[in-house]
């Protein structure tokens, strides 16, 4: 009838979660580039990047998992 799925079968981010109701999940992707002092006398251009997911309860808005 529904999709939910029953709490024995639930997982979060890779992790098992027992009694979790519906989920939200939010993937983000953040790049951050510029220049850094090296022994404040050189400069050094660097880049970063990261991808994170964020599972999220519908019901309650409790974050469930977080991964980066």
């Amino acid at each position: 009838m529904g999709s939910r799925s029953s709490p024995e079968s639930a997982s979060v981010g890779g992790f098992p979660a027992v009694g979790v109701g519906p989920t939200m999940e939010i993937e983000s992707m953040i790049r951050m580039a510029g220049r850094v002092r090296v022994l404040h006398f050189f400069t050094h251009y660097v880049e970063g990047k990261a991808a994170c997911q964020v599972a999220i309860s519908v019901t309650d808005g409790c974050v469930l998992g977080f991964h980066c």
